[in-house]
């Protein structure tokens, strides 16, 4: 096998009428919200985002998978890119203002933490998801 099949590209679970399993104690997402998947939880979090914490605009890196990109899109939320990629040691942050949310990705686990620094008013969505061992990217 060579490396390139090893890595995969995306996920659906689809089992619909999932049933109540017995948990034998607690787990760590006892007082989460499970989703279909991690579009879906960026979906939930810009949606909060816009409603309760008053986001006007979603700064993305301009590297990084399409197919996410447009299920984040919004019609109440101004998409902008930002210079980034995994060869860079620290992405490039625009000069954000408050009602701004900044995605930032942690792009396969490569990056140690960076030294960020995010405007006042302006709020952070790290991803981690293709290595969640990996340290905050923003303090």
């Amino acid at each position: 096998m060579i490396a390139a099949e090893r890595w995969e590209n995306g996920s659906d679970f689809q089992w619909l009428g999932l049933p109540e399993v017995p948990r034998s104690g607690d787990v760590p997402w006892s007082w989460g919200l499970l989703l279909f998947s991690g579009r879906d939880a960026l979906r939930s979090a810009l949606r909060t985002g816009v409603a309760k914490r008053g986001w006007r605009r979603l700064w993305v890196p301009d590297y990084f998978c399409q197919h996410v990109v447009a299920a984040m899109q919004r019609p109440d939320l101004e998409m902008l890119t930002y210079s980034d990629n995994p060869l860079r040691a620290a992405p490039e942050l625009p000069e954000g203002r408050a009602g701004d949310v900044v995605f930032v990705m942690n792009y396969f686990g490569l990056r140690t933490r960076p030294d960020l620094r995010v405007p006042e008013g302006v709020e952070v969505i790290e991803d981690h998801s293709h290595d969640p061992r990996t340290p905050d990217m923003v303090s």
